[in-house]
């Protein structure tokens, strides 16, 4: 048809052309020839073109169809299997494989054995939605993958995981004969994980590892492999459980080589990013997640407190926002409660979180416990992670800052059973650094009950408080009796002195030593009085209490204090070294001055004394500067011992007022040189003798005049003699 049209043109056109070839010319006819013949060749390109996209769209069905076949399946599957496992000398298989509009991909029941025919990656089911034609784009986008019921096994007894052969396969090295190809940028945005197990077990380092993951739901912002860029806007974690387990490995224990490393400049300081990774988080919430961390010891994990060898915690809830994983830097804000297998729970923990391979740091921290509420810094320094966290207690350096905290000693307990009984509440502000058995806390006020602590502490021994020592800087220290017996149960076994009758108690000064071995230097005040002390004082379980150093007060109820009703005040400025407080058992060295000592219903002044008492006997020497006894010089023997007093001594006295001391009722002043040798507080009781040379006596008011007296009293027969006996 379109030929015979042609031939009808020419005549025409020829027809024309003879007719009147004046009106038109050949050039005009060209053009025309032309034109119809691009026409006639346009329709017919066209018309190829329809049929050939037919044909196309004809061959893309009968292939999807195809494959959609059984037979083209098994064919298909066998095929992708064979080569693999042939590529790979491996077993791979696959039960079904389901391609969709070359846009999606499904395989069901893919299994990769490793090299030892153990299974290394079990799948049921596997897909992805990818970027249409992405076999012909260099710009590919896998807009989900998802995982359903796998598991991934990764294991090695040498230095060898026993997936490097797939490592290898893909990393070998280019034919450097062939082009380089530009490589394929590939892009995520949803990654979707169901039933999902990860098992790493390393025999050769000594660690296994295991990841559940009931349900993991990543959506991906961004992707760029090439700059080591990932951004991603949240992930949905449902049931997770990471379980570690730390073990004795095969692998020979390397050489210290301390002190050659430190030699070596440090070419990457990155310890867990060194390849330089960047890593954004808009949002990760947990639910139901648990975190288990064994490491192996010769005993059982402890059950009835915290074990930082055996760290189990459950019921993990939570979300952390704003993740940042950059160099060697992970931070996070996070909001999160769980439970540890010891009884502590964590029922708040809220807090701006860093964490490096030698820092956990939380700022901005509110953490609430079982008892207690902690903030608002607090932040833990180690060197391994691991290794460090296994011994907690004198591994791991801690950095706080109190605010308004609140710490039960329940859960100190958890961590340190012996702190059980105890049974506080303590309230803190300050800042501390250390570790838990060696720290030091600056600006710290403490208050439990009717205890109050504002100063400086510095504690090395903890958790055991009876070999902890002390170093403690008071402003002020206000307690009480019951309160110290509540914290020092040991104080409870001391009868005497009467510690229960100091009442209410407060110190300012310095405190060193241990609870049972101290130096104490400061002002204490009490309901018996006011003491100023620099004593060193041990106070063994069993056994006398020992002590050393000065002491000075200006009024002390000292009779109360050691339940002896013959002692009244005592004012006493001196340096003492004994032991013992009970009167009975008392054994002391003194030298000093002792402005007043009540004794007897009179009221000593001004004794100055240098010598040891013991079991109520003292030996030494004294002046008395008293208004009604004045004594010079006195060196011998007094005892305390029996009802009355005793006297065995050479005295130089310039005054004794016997009337004015409760001796004698007549008024009987005597002075002299003496040498007594009598027991007595009177007259009536006087037994024994007293000497006395170049005398003074005055009775009454009269004096009566001698050189030398002696006074002697015994008992013959039953019956008491007195003689007096002088050179006049």
């Amino acid at each position: 048809m379109n030929q015979a049209l042609y031939t009808v043109f020419l005549h025409l056109t020829a027809g024309s052309l003879q007719g009147n070839q004046k009106s038109l010319h050949l050039p005009c006819c060209r053009f025309l020839e032309t034109t119809f013949i691009n026409i006639f060749f346009l329709r017919k390109f066209f018309k190829i073109l329809k049929w050939t996209f037919l044909v196309l769209i004809l061959l893309v069905a009968i292939l999807y169809g195809s494959l959609q076949l059984p037979s083209v399946q098994t064919w298909l599957v066998k095929k992708v299997a064979g080569d693999l496992s042939a590529e790979l000398n491996t077993k791979v298989t696959i039960k079904k494989v389901d391609f969709r509009f070359f846009d999606k991909i499904l395989l069901k029941e893919l299994m990769v054995e490793d090299r030892q025919k153990d299974t290394l990656l079990y799948a049921a089911t596997a897909s992805a939605n990818i970027t249409d034609w992405f076999f012909i784009k260099d710009k590919v986008t896998l807009y989900k993958i998802g995982l359903e019921n796998t598991v991934v096994n990764m294991q090695r007894t040498d230095s060898v995981w026993n997936y490097q052969f797939l490592v290898d396969y893909f990393s070998s090295p280019r034919d450097p004969n062939k082009p380089k190809k530009k490589g394929v940028a590939i892009n995520i945005e949803n990654i979707n994980l169901k039933n999902i197990r990860f098992n790493k077990m390393d025999k050769w380092v000594g660690q296994d590892m295991m990841v559940i993951l009931t349900l993991l739901d990543v959506n991906i912002e961004k992707m760029d492999l090439n700059n080591k860029e990932i951004f991603i806007t949240d992930i949905n974690m449902q049931q997770p459980v990471f379980s570690q387990s730390d073990f004795d490995g095969n692998k020979p224990a390397a050489p210290n080589l301390s002190s050659i490393l430190n030699t070596i400049p440090v070419v990457n300081a990155l310890r867990w990013n060194q390849s330089g990774w960047k890593i954004k988080l808009g949002k990760l919430n947990v639910i139901d997640g648990s975190f288990i961390n064994n490491i192996k010891t010769k005993r059982a994990p402890y059950t009835d407190h915290f074990d930082g060898q055996h760290i189990g915690f459950s019921g993990i809830n939570g979300s952390l926002s704003n993740i940042t994983f950059i160099n060697d830097t992970l931070q996070a804000d996070i909001s999160l409660k769980a439970k540890e297998r010891s009884g502590l729970e964590v029922k708040k923990l809220e807090s701006h979180m860093r964490f490096t391979p030698v820092l956990m740091e939380f700022q901005r921290l509110d953490l609430q416990t079982n008892k207690s509420k902690l903030g608002d810094y607090y932040a833990m320094r180690y060197n391994s992670f691991n290794k460090d966290m296994g011994e907690f207690i004198n591994s791991v350096t801690i950095e706080a800052n109190f605010k308004e905290s609140v710490l039960s000693s329940d859960d100190l307990a958890i961590f340190a059973p012996t702190l059980l009984n105890m049974k506080r509440v303590f309230y803190l502000e300050g800042n501390a650094k250390g570790t838990i058995d060696n720290f030091s806390a600056q600006q710290l006020k403490i208050r439990t009950g009717g205890t109050f602590l504002d100063g400086d502490i510095s504690m090395r021994g903890l958790p055991d408080i009876e070999t902890t020592f002390i170093d403690l800087r008071s402003k002020t220290f206000k307690t009480n009796y019951n309160e110290l017996v509540a914290i020092i149960p040991a104080l409870k076994n001391v009868q005497t002195p009467a510690l229960n009758k100091l009442g209410a108690i407060q110190y300012s000064g310095n405190f060193t030593g241990f609870i049972n071995d101290f130096v104490a230097f400061g002002n204490i005040q009490t309901n018996l009085g006011n003491l100023t002390a620099d004593l060193n004082m041990k106070l063994p379980e069993n056994g006398s209490a020992l002590y050393s150093g000065n002491i000075n007060t200006t009024s002390f109820n000292l009779g109360s204090f050691l339940n002896d009703p013959n002692f009244g005040s005592i004012a006493i400025n001196g340096a003492i070294k004994g032991s013992d407080f009970a009167i009975e058992k008392l054994n002391a060295s003194f030298n000093g001055k002792i402005a007043r000592l009540d004794y007897g219903g009179y009221s000593y002044r001004n004794i100055s004394m240098n010598g040891n008492l013991n079991n109520k006997l003292f030996k030494g020497k004294l002046a008395i500067d008293d208004p009604n006894i004045q004594i010079t010089d006195l060196d011998g023997e007094i005892s305390f011992a029996g009802k009355t007093l005793a006297f065995n001594a050479d005295a130089d006295i310039k005054k004794i007022d016997f009337k004015n001391i409760g001796f004698t009722n007549d008024e009987l002043i005597l002075s002299g040189e003496f040498n007594l040798d009598f027991t007595g507080n009177n007259i009536d009781e006087f037994l024994g003798s007293a000497i006395v040379s170049n005398a003074n006596l005055e009775h009454d008011g009269t004096p009566l005049s001698f050189d030398s007296l002696a006074l002697r009293s015994f008992i013959v027969n039953g019956q008491k003699t007195l003689t007096l006996q002088s050179n006049e």
